[in-house]
């Protein structure tokens, strides 16, 4: 019997279609793949992806005896000798005591940076792990590498730049746990005239920050810098998110300023000190504006004018007793407080404007009991402020959660029937009459350590009732949350009436 030799034709494929076979693997199957043969180990060392870190994942593959700084310095060795350099994406994730505690190693990682800058890196990544109050300063070359265009920093330590900041390329910049202070910020993000995203989280240093006359800049993140205490956005027109987050642990206040942001259409506010008066002015001035998100801010009152709002969060905020809404075009609320009530009186209903009139998705969360309330009065009361909803959920003690589904009779006949009065302002109860259908869930969430057989979605109890009829609200008038029972588990009814 004849036996065939079989042939490794893989490793005979042209080096870019090796590379090109690489960009679909992970970059531990890929070094993993170096150890098959000489083809790919030089595949590898010539691949523009080089990724590390200091977890074991991979400098163990080539010799066991070999410790990470061996890795390293072996690796770079053999990419230096390469004719045509050139790097895509460089990612070090490096311990903090390396750096410190081996001069030898600190000096490896700088010729690595420098490598990557050389070799015209376009995004470039180093992780310092547990810092400790420490930083790793980084070479200055950094600042005139004019082929990045994503750089990410994370518990590393920028000094004052020597020269001129050249960062011609840099589209994203991501600053996490980084020292710098405002001059070193502030000739940063000057010297990157096409900076796009701009994220600063957990930052040291930074008290004061400016950003104006970045003309490309779309997207802000400012998340808990614990020494900010002033920002300015400024004429920035084609900005479209900002994400705001002061570190208020510290009790360090942070003067806000956002001014002639024409397109921006996100906006995120949390845990900021700000005034009711100044929020109603900002939103009148962003007439493009389709996403609110207000989180534990200090406010009394919540007054929202927007004719481009639609979609609108509203989180925490214990000291809001008063919210007034005119948005014509949002679609979906969001409410999770304490203080607001939405048991309408029928008097009011008759004399008042339904707020969201045009909300299609309608959730309500409340960490206080409603007492004396049931369901069906707050689900009553939600439909008055946004009639015709298409979904309401209502989330009360963390421990009951509610799930509405509403169709609709065609708008014709229910026009027909009512004079077209609950498609009008003033909405009563007549919007009843409007529904066709509702699909209601109602969920039991147990507590830790109790379990019951064949419980359903994740060991809560669920209910599930599809109800029609014109009398669907007085029918859900029994919906006072769920007790803990037995027959409970796993029920699914549907109801005809």
């Amino acid at each position: 019997m004849e036996i065939t030799k079989a042939i490794d034709r893989i490793s005979e494929l042209p080096e870019s279609i090796l590379h090109n076979v690489m960009s679909f693997l992970t970059y531990k199957h890929v070094v993993q793949a170096s150890v098959l043969s000489k083809t790919w180990l030089k595949a590898w060392l010539t691949y523009p992806v080089f990724e590390f870190e200091f977890d074991g994942k991979f400098y163990w593959l080539f010799d066991r005896s070999q410790n990470q700084k061996e890795f390293l310095e072996t690796t770079l060795r053999h990419r230096e000798k390469l004719k045509d350099k050139y790097m895509n994406k460089f990612t070090l994730d490096m311990e903090f005591y390396h750096l410190f505690d081996d001069p030898e190693f600190a000096t490896i990682v700088e010729r690595w940076i420098y490598h990557a800058v050389e070799c015209n890196v376009r995004e470039f990544k180093l992780e310092n792990e547990d810092s400790d109050m420490s930083w790793y300063f980084l070479p200055q070359i950094i600042y005139s590498a004019k082929s990045i265009n994503m750089l990410e920093l994370i518990n590393c330590g920028l000094g004052l730049p020597k020269c001129k900041v050249k960062l011609d390329s840099l589209r994203k910049l991501y600053l996490s746990h980084v020292y710098a202070d405002d001059e070193v910020l502030q000739d940063l993000i000057a010297g990157c005239p096409m900076i796009e995203d701009l994220s600063l989280c957990k930052c040291r240093g930074i008290t004061n920050l400016e950003l104006f006359n970045l003309g490309k800049l779309r997207e802000i993140k400012l998340w808990r810098n614990s020494e900010l205490v002033r920002v300015s956005i400024k004429e920035l027109d084609d900005v479209h998110s900002i994400v705001i987050c002061p570190d208020q642990d510290n009790n360090i206040f942070c003067d806000i300023v956002i001014n002639s942001c024409k397109s921006l259409k996100c906006l995120e506010l949390s845990k900021t000190f700000i005034e009711d008066e100044w929020l109603r002015i900002l939103i009148t001035k962003l007439p493009q504006l389709e996403y609110l998100l207000i989180e534990d801010c200090e406010l009394n009152s919540i007054r929202i004018l927007s004719s481009s709002l639609e979609t609108l969060v509203i989180y925490g905020c214990k000291m809001v007793t008063a919210i007034e809404i005119e948005t014509p075009n949002l679609g979906k609320i969001t409410f999770v407080g304490r203080n607001v009530d939405v048991i309408i009186p029928g008097v009011v209903r008759q004399i008042r404007a339904s707020l969201l009139f045009g909300v299609k998705h309608v959730k309500f969360i409340s960490s206080r009991p409603y007492m004396g309330s049931t369901i069906s009065k707050i689900l009553d009361g939600l439909l008055c402020i946004a009639p015709h909803a298409e979904t309401i959920s209502i989330e009360l003690d963390n421990s009951n959660k509610s799930y509405f589904k509403f169709s609709y009779k065609n708008k014709i006949d229910c026009c027909a029937r009512e004079t077209a009065t609950c498609y009008k302002s003033f909405p009563d109860s007549r919007w009843q009459h409007c529904i066709k259908e509702v699909e209601i869930e109602n969920t039991k969430v147990l507590e830790k350590g109790f379990s019951i057989a064949r419980c359903s979605n994740e060991g809560n109890i669920v209910e599930r009732y599809v109800l029609r009829d014109e009398e669907i609200m007085e029918k859900t008038s029994n919906l006072k949350g769920l007790s803990v029972r037995k027959e409970n588990v796993n029920r699914h009814k549907t109801f005809d009436f």
